[in-house]
């Protein structure tokens, strides 16, 4: 274990040295607008809130049912949530997702991400469920 993490050490000094260094300057934009401003705090709220309410609707119909009707309320809020989330981040001076650069190579990739997070998924849910049947 040792070896591999003198491997790392020395692979970032040598990144760290070959990097070009930037020309702009952030100091001029932390000092040129407000915390409040810069953490985007109305994305925050609700994209986080959309999120645990879709998380919460999808991992509590299982357990409860499609019968219960706080299901389907849950999973319309967090996507209220979720849109209205795509719409403060339009307005936004400082976007936690900057949706105006996003272009179909970059939704390509993310969708390429997703897949490939969907099948880890599929691949550890399946031999958990195997093993407990045994």
């Amino acid at each position: 274990m040792g070896l591999l993490g003198h491997g790392h050490v020395l692979s970032s000094f040598r990144r760290r040295f070959h990097l070009p260094h930037s020309t702009h300057s952030i100091a001029a934009v932390r000092c040129s607008h407000n915390i409040w401003v810069r953490a985007d705090i109305p994305g925050y709220l609700t994209g986080v809130g959309g999120l645990v309410l879709v998380n919460l609707a999808w991992n509590r119909a299982p357990a409860v049912g499609l019968d219960k009707p706080y299901v389907y309320v849950l999973l319309i809020v967090g996507l209220i949530f979720l849109g209205i989330f795509g719409q403060a981040e339009k307005r936004a001076k400082f976007p936690l997702v900057p949706i105006a650069s996003m272009t179909a190579d970059i939704g390509y990739i993310l969708a390429c991400v997703a897949c490939g997070w969907a099948a880890f998924v599929i691949w550890i849910y399946y031999p958990w469920q195997f093993m407990e049947q045994l």
